[in-house]
């Protein structure tokens, strides 16, 4: 008995779509980490902000700047080691974000 190809083709599919749905559903899934960190430790955050080049013409730049300045902020808050650090981090960028507004005609 031979089978035509569009019988193996039906033949495939139908055995593709279990297989895909056994995958997607009754297998189980692999196990999460138990705690994600939200944020980087304050040195590495600050150092990365420091260092890190963005164009402040961009209003997606400024509006990442004046989140990276609330968190730097918010660390000098909750870590007092590292309070001038981040303090200073957060004037650096707000004057890099005045420099940008004063080349651009914008002040």
């Amino acid at each position: 008995m031979k089978l035509s190809q569009q019988k193996w083709f039906i033949i495939v599919g139908v055995i593709s779509v279990v297989f895909l749905g056994w995958a997607l559903f009754w297998r189980t899934p692999p196990s999460l980490p138990p705690e994600i960190p939200r944020h980087l430790p304050p040195d590495s955050a600050i150092h990365i902000f420091m260092t890190e080049k963005i164009d402040y013409s961009l209003d997606f730049s400024q509006i990442l700047a004046a989140r990276r300045i609330e968190r730097l902020q918010q660390i000098a808050e909750d870590h007092p080691e590292h309070r001038e650090e981040a303090l200073a981090a957060a004037d650096s960028i707000k004057a890099r974000m005045k420099r940008e507004a004063k080349m651009n005609g914008e002040i």
